[in-house]
């Protein structure tokens, strides 16, 4: 639920993100299921191990990233309206709103497939803890730390969320397989930090490049606790902000096997009753109701913005349900960098050095992140197929 996809300002999940979008898809089913029963009578072939041959390809992470960009990209737009109405200071209240409308988009959908709750209420409870520590700390820390510092954190979610990953989901496989699998994963996760690393240096290139007003105005000298309280704010956040990403992964398309639908509906009910409470403590509810009354347009934006949100985390939870939440992550992070493109393209400005080898890192870091996680993937279908050879004969 994202999913830091949004200003600070507005409290959503990512899946995160904060804009992202999830939709109702099957989560990947292991190599045998559904064929236990059945090697003395077929020999399997790849397309047998993936379900769908389309799901875990890089193609079909292409689409899904495209559709996470092209719905990011339209609820930027639409949130940018809402900021730009005359005398708009309601941000609490844009957040309620928002989740609210999500979690009714969910709904609908959810009840259109006729499904069951599969994981947990506290599972989603938690999960949408997770987002709105993370949006409050993100926040606090924008207030102690200087531009600079902010982008290079910020732009090191990726490295957060991969080292929990590595702790916190170990390779699967059978007993037999254990080995080949620890080393697989041993050599992807080498291969997977370069590139990693690699995406992160483009990203904070490209930032600093694009945003060198705000560097040099924010670079303003701050006390040594003042800075240190800042960097473990951003670093609590980036934290829950990975544990959100991996929660969503390992709990509920992995244990629970949840659909993309039922993640967006109670993680965003939750998230629509934090927001709610925060907006009835901050006695801010009758002046933000004046407001929509007297400007009824920002009500439509806010239903056309959400219902953005909405595709977005569904397109993300895919990403998170077929792929992993290290895809995921890196379809976020470089999402800030293809708006700024687009940005150039509509309003041209001058594209320097550092923009060039920003985008350079991080479409190299792409490429090797992507061709690790398909040879990964091609080694293990085929250590799996020899595998059942020899329990055949």
């Amino acid at each position: 639920m994202h999913p830091q996809h949004q200003a600070h300002t507005i409290t959503t999940i990512p899946v995160t993100p904060r804009i992202t979008s999830r939709y109702p898809l099957p989560a990947p089913q292991s190599p045998h299921e559904g064929h236990h029963h059945h090697h003395h009578h077929q020999k399997m072939s790849p397309g047998h191990h993936s379900g769908n041959r389309h799901q875990g390809t890089t193609t079909r992470l292409g689409q899904l990233a495209i559709g996470v960009l092209v719905f990011h990209v339209l609820n930027s737009i639409l949130q940018e309206a809402v900021f730009h109405l005359p005398g708009f200071n309601h941000s609490l209240m844009l957040s309620f709103l928002q989740t609210g409308c999500i979690a009714a988009f969910a709904l609908l959908d959810f009840s259109r497939t006729s499904e069951t709750r599969k994981a947990p209420l506290k599972t989603y409870f938690f999960l949408s803890v997770f987002s709105t520590v993370s949006v409050i700390l993100t926040n606090e820390a924008s207030h102690l730390l200087n531009y600079p510092t902010q982008v290079i954190f910020k732009s090191s979610k990726l490295l957060f969320v991969m080292t929990l990953r590595y702790f916190l989901i170990p390779p699967t496989g059978k007993h037999s397989n254990r080995h080949h699998n620890k080393e697989n994963h041993k050599r992807r996760t080498r291969n997977e930090a370069l590139a990693c690393l690699m995406i992160v240096g483009g990203l904070v290139a490209f930032t600093y490049a694009t945003s060198s007003s705000k560097m040099s105005s924010g670079g303003t000298e701050k006390e040594l606790g003042t800075v240190l309280a800042g960097i473990a704010a951003i670093c609590v956040a980036l934290i829950c902000d990975g544990l959100l990403y991996i929660g969503e992964e390992k709990y509920c398309f992995h244990s629970y096997k949840s659909s993309n639908t039922e993640v967006i509906l109670y993680c965003y009910a939750f998230a629509m009753v934090n927001t709610g409470s925060s907006l009835l403590l901050s006695g801010t509810l009758t002046s933000s109701v004046e407001f929509a009354t007297e400007h009824p347009v920002f009500l439509l934006y806010v239903v056309l913005f959400s219902l953005c949100n909405f595709f977005g985390t569904n397109f993300l939870l895919k990403v998170v349900s077929e792929f992993n939440s290290n895809s995921a992550v890196i379809v976020t992070s470089v999402r800030k960098m293809f708006t700024v493109l687009c940005s150039f393209l509509i309003y041209p400005k001058p594209f320097g050095l550092y923009h060039c080898a920003g985008l350079s890192l991080v479409s190299l870091g792409i490429y090797m992140h992507e061709t690790s996680r398909v040879q990964a993937k091609k080694e293990e279908m085929i250590h799996e197929l020899v595998q059942e050879e020899d329990g055949i004969v």
